[in-house]
């Protein structure tokens, strides 16, 4: 309490008020903004997912009086072999008139299904979306379409919202009609894909519902690439050459992935500026502290205070002030990310941690003894210089 007394004397609040709120909002927004990096990361599923592509023909006036909308074998052959390309299988679409009707809602509505292989999917449990004959029917829709549900459709209609969670649990009557037969199967929703805007069933199912209700073979219209880079200049200028277009699904395509990539070091920066100009704040304000207090330092080492007393008294009352900071910024920024990544889950993004990402943590600790060792130095030499 002396010592406070004596040392503190000359301390300005407001200046430490300031350089408190500059370090709050400079590490908070530090820390949300690699959050926020890190959970784009995951919605965009890393390199794979960044880098699939669903290609399909320019659509013009010509496809209208005969010309050729769908791929070829020789087209498919020639987009697998291009150096880019790591992998690419085509969509099949059902033969069949298909609905659905769910007894709850009162819902009723013609559909159609696609399938692809199971590792295009983006769904936690790819392995287990499979189909056999006497089983419900898995479905994998677009986490788009939840979203459009929610808050296009479902207002509109006075229909209530769904999570990801509620939607499982809804009982679907799959309709279908070919060659004269109709059978009706039971489906439950499976799980939201990332990564293709379209109503998926298992390969299995549409095998066997092809063979025994399609009527008429449908043409290869649009295929799923995996490419080592979608800004590849060779990709590029094959999709030009051969006309095809690039749909990239509920994926974020490469201009909005370079917006975000600069909001994020926008915000990065603008909270190292925020961090650095309060640092230097304090460093300043403990050195103005030492300074206008020297007489009462000498005096007190005079008196018998070890010099490395008053440093560890000094440190002691910044790391405190700091450490109720750093506490405030995790206190805040835990709700904040579990409120926003509860709302992302409701919409179907089910690879969403409610948590903050282990990287958050490292570096506000890292951070936080960065701030620690740099003003001990600082206070050190201070004192020193007046001893």
């Amino acid at each position: 309490m002396l010592l406070t007394k004596i040392l503190f004397q000359h301390r300005n609040r407001w200046q430490v008020i300031g350089a408190n709120m500059g370090v709050f909002v400079g590490l908070f927004l530090l820390l949300f903004a690699l959050q926020f990096y890190l959970d784009m990361r995951i919605l965009m599923r890393g390199a794979r997912d960044a880098n699939l592509l669903i290609i399909n023909k320019d659509l013009s006036i010509l496809n209208t009086i005969g010309a050729p909308s769908d791929f070829g074998e020789e087209e498919i052959a020639a987009v697998k072999n291009q150096p880019f390309t790591q992998s690419a299988d085509a969509f099949v679409s059902n033969q069949y008139r298909a609905s659905i009707a769910i007894p709850d809602f009162n819902f009723y509505s013609l559909l159609f299904f696609q399938s692809i292989p199971n590792n295009y999917l983006g769904i936690k449990n790819e392995a287990g979306f499979r189909w056999q004959e006497g089983e419900e029917v898995p479905i994998v829709v677009s986490s788009d379409y939840l979203a459009l549900y929610n808050f296009g459709f479902a207002p509109s209609q006075n229909l209530p919202q769904l999570t990801q969670a509620s939607m499982r649990l809804l009982a679907v009557d799959l309709n279908i009609t070919g060659k004269g037969k109709t059978r009706t199967y039971k489906a439950r929703l499976y799980d939201l894909s990332p990564n293709v805007n379209s109503i998926l069933v298992p390969t299995e199912f549409m095998e066997a519902a092809n063979k025994e209700f399609g009527e008429k073979q449908q043409p290869i219209n649009q295929l799923i690439l995996s490419v080592k880079n979608p800004y590849d200049k060779n990709l590029n200028n094959f999709l030009k050459e051969k006309g095809y277009k690039i749909s990239r699904g509920g994926l974020i395509g490469g201009e909005l992935k370079s917006v975000l990539d600069l909001l994020i070091l926008v915000v990065l920066v603008v909270a190292l500026l925020l961090i650095g100009l309060s640092l230097l704040v304090f460093v300043l304000n403990f050195q103005l502290l030492v300074s206008q207090a020297q007489q009462e330092i000498r005096l007190l080492l005079q008196l018998g205070y070890r010099q490395s007393v008053l440093v560890k008294f000094l440190a002691r009352n910044l790391l405190i002030s700091f450490a109720v900071i750093a506490l405030s910024v995790f206190l805040l920024l835990s709700p904040v990310k579990y409120m926003l990544g509860q709302s992302l889950i409701n919409q179907g993004y089910s690879l969403i941690s409610l948590w903050l990402d282990v990287w958050v943590w490292a570096l506000g600790t890292i951070f936080s003894a960065a701030f620690a060792w740099l003003n001990w130095r600082s206070i050190n030499n201070s004192v020193a210089k007046v001893a």
